[in-house]
């Protein structure tokens, strides 16, 4: 059940972010890095592609496997995790708060953009990571 909340959790997130920002504004942006951030929607596409293809390939010889010592270590891992996320996700908000907003992101587009793509990678590695802890958790359970 902790695996559909997280898979829920990204759901909810990914709507909010596709309603609160525009790409339209980048369009007419004069820097390239800008410019770049205006085919999000495009990444988006192949993130959610990729993370298909992973969640496909899970089984196979080149899946992480995370050992879990005990419950208590995995707790706190769970914990450790979610704040990442909820930190990445926190600053995501914020560093798009000034990439979609042209004027603001002209001082130091590359490093807006950079920070942008950092933090949105981070976010998305940690809900996977919680979801795989998740996963473990189960299998650990039913021993």
């Amino acid at each position: 059940m902790p695996q559909l909340g997280l898979i829920a959790l990204l759901v909810a997130e990914l709507l909010y972010l596709t309603v609160r920002f525009d790409t339209q504004a980048l369009d007419r942006a004069s820097s390239p890095w800008l410019q770049l951030v205006a085919w999000s929607p495009q990444f988006l596409q192949i993130a959610i592609t990729a993370s298909i293809a992973l969640v496909a390939l899970q089984r196979s010889r080149f899946a992480v496997r995370l050992s879990l010592q005990s419950r208590a270590a995995s707790a706190v891992s769970r914990i450790a995790w979610l704040a990442v996320h909820l930190g990445a996700l926190a600053l995501f908000i914020q560093a798009s708060a000034v990439v979609f907003d042209p004027a603001s992101a002209e001082q130091n587009p590359a490093f807006w953009v950079v920070a942008w793509f950092l933090l949105g990678l981070i976010g998305l590695v940690s809900n996977l990571v919680l979801q795989e802890i998740e996963r473990h958790m189960l299998r650990w359970k039913r021993r």
